[in-house]
């Protein structure tokens, strides 16, 4: 069988070409898959809910999955824009293990130095979702789930050997720490 080896990055809205290319590179590392800058996107306007001023993640989830062809491994959406969650007051990202699509934002993510770190983090972690890897107990696993920046910034941007392997089995690549 032949394995879609592509993870598309499609901008949402206005993102900086810094941001996708540090994106890109996380991608092509840390899951051994080309990863594909695609044209931008605008937002879709359904998605933002203007009593919390944020857009909603699973609707952004929704429309990338419209654009996802068979011949393609992943897409992640990298957005400016604050996101939520049901439940949650924000997500720096967001992605379903069910399906193959992963958005996150830069919004709470710059702070000067660590910031390519933390866009690292943000997507291997939404990502790694796409791959069938669950939230990990362990302490560095960037699997681990995060509530606020200060957790972020503590985790390693490795996987753990049981979540690496998980998203090795999964992507059919190596996945390198």
């Amino acid at each position: 069988m032949n394995h879609p080896r592509v993870i598309q990055i499609i901008p949402l809205g206005q993102v900086f070409g810094d941001d996708l290319r540090t994106v890109a590179n996380a991608v092509r590392r840390r899951f051994s898959l080309e990863a594909a800058v695609m044209p931008g996107l605008p937002l879709p306007a359904h998605t933002f809910h203007s009593s919390r001023d944020q857009h909603d993640a699973d609707g952004i989830l929704d429309f990338l999955q419209t654009r996802l062809a068979p011949d393609i491994s992943r897409i992640v959406g990298i957005t400016g824009v604050d996101l939520y969650a049901a439940d949650r007051d924000f997500v720096f990202g967001y992605a379903h293990m069910r399906d193959r699509v992963a958005v996150f934002s830069t919004y709470r993510l710059r702070d000067g130095a660590r910031t390519p770190s933390r866009f690292e983090k943000a997507v291997v972690h939404e990502l790694g979702h796409t791959f069938q890897a669950p939230h990990c107990w362990e302490r560095a696993c960037v699997m681990r789930q995060v509530q606020n920046i200060d957790q972020l910034d503590e985790l390693s941007s490795d996987l753990c050997e049981s979540c690496a392997a998980r998203i090795a089995v999964a992507s059919h690549s190596i996945v390198r720490a």
